[in-house]
């Protein structure tokens, strides 16, 4: 009989949706940017942006139709990773199915990206789970450009041979951005945007964090 088991310890799970209804939003969302733009052109700075826009980190609590449409999609697609996540890496404990959850949005903002905008490597505290939300990307064509990365989560080292190929092969992912596509990932994971290349017609995200309680 085959002994043989083998353990997948603390998986890093990114995860991908596409929102159905991406279309009917995106002019509401554009038009509250602007908005909230107007009323604070400076927004918000910090060591890992350049070249952008940042707002505030409490969109969420605004009283604006489609944002509150796009943060509901979200809390479905976090409690959906969520649950992935325990059911195929916890082995000594189950869910009923009567088990209920809340979904709580600790921050949200958005991001619009000028040429050469992009953030820097970093993580995200006091969260489980972070998201990017690509509303609008830019239209350059070089391959790289405007991409999500993530850093390999664990050291690095030197080692060359066929036994460590397989966590040596890659250090970072680069995802291509989507119109309408979140990403969803562990807020222990580095991550950050390749810069922009293009002239026009903005890139533009929202990202949030996330805390998952059951209830």
């Amino acid at each position: 009989m085959n002994n043989d088991n083998f353990l997948h310890l603390w998986p890093s799970i990114v995860a991908r949706f596409e929102n159905p209804n991406h279309n009917e939003i995106k002019g509401g969302l554009l038009d509250f940017f602007k908005e909230v733009r107007s009323k604070n052109p400076v927004g918000r700075k910090s060591y890992e942006n350049k070249k952008l826009y940042e707002s505030t980190y409490d969109m969420h609590s605004k009283n604006n139709i489609f944002y509150q449409e796009l943060i509901k999609f979200f809390q479905t697609c976090f409690l959906k990773s969520s649950l992935y996540s325990f059911n195929t890496t916890v082995k000594n404990k189950k869910l009923n199915a009567d088990d209920k959850f809340k979904v709580s949005i600790t921050n949200s903002w958005f991001i619009e990206y000028e040429k050469g905008g992009s953030v820097l490597p970093h993580t995200h505290g006091n969260c489980s789970w972070c998201c990017v939300y690509y509303v609008q990307i830019d239209d350059s064509s070089i391959d790289e450009s405007g991409n999500t990365y993530f850093v390999k989560p664990f050291s690095h080292n030197n080692l060359d041979d066929f036994g460590s190929f397989s966590y040596n092969s890659f250090t970072s992912f680069s995802h291509k951005p989507k119109e309408g596509q979140l990403l969803i990932w562990p807020s222990y994971l580095v991550h950050g945007s390749v810069a922009s290349s293009a002239d026009n017609n903005k890139r533009i995200i929202v990202s949030a964090n996330s805390k998952i309680f059951k209830i």
